[in-house]
């Protein structure tokens, strides 16, 4: 392996645990944050990702790992431009793209297999 090769190979490793760090801290600051909402939104929010979670595992078995990566960044990133606008609906796609960003990346990083295994616990909670 090249000195560059090394190099890029050593910063993408720490930017992806650097991403699963984040992901993990934010799922917990959601959840927290939640917590002092209206029950209504809460509901909307719950019932919402567990619908997004469903279209999720419906919709992307047709998609590269890299593909459902990009495709729950930019949930992320959408869900936190419409937050003021719809909480609950929004918290529900945040939810979703970060539960399918964890799923992609829990095999290499603790932080997000810790992250992906406290969503779909609250899920499977939810669902019964």
């Amino acid at each position: 392996m090249g000195f560059f090769s090394a190099a890029f190979s050593g910063i993408r490793d720490g930017y992806v645990d650097a991403r699963a760090n984040l992901l993990l801290n934010e799922v917990i600051s959601t959840f927290e944050t939640m917590k002092n909402w209206d029950e209504r939104v809460q509901t909307i929010a719950t019932l919402g990702f567990l619908q997004v979670r469903a279209r999720i595992i419906k919709e992307s078995v047709n998609v590269s790992q890299d593909g459902r990566i990009k495709i729950a960044k930019e949930m992320q990133v959408q869900a936190k431009k419409s937050f003021d606008l719809d909480m609950g609906g929004s918290c529900a796609k945040w939810l979703g793209g970060a539960w399918l960003e964890c799923r992609e990346r829990q095999h290499n990083h603790p932080k997000a297999q810790e992250a992906y295994y406290f969503l779909e616990e609250f899920a499977k909670r939810i669902e019964g």
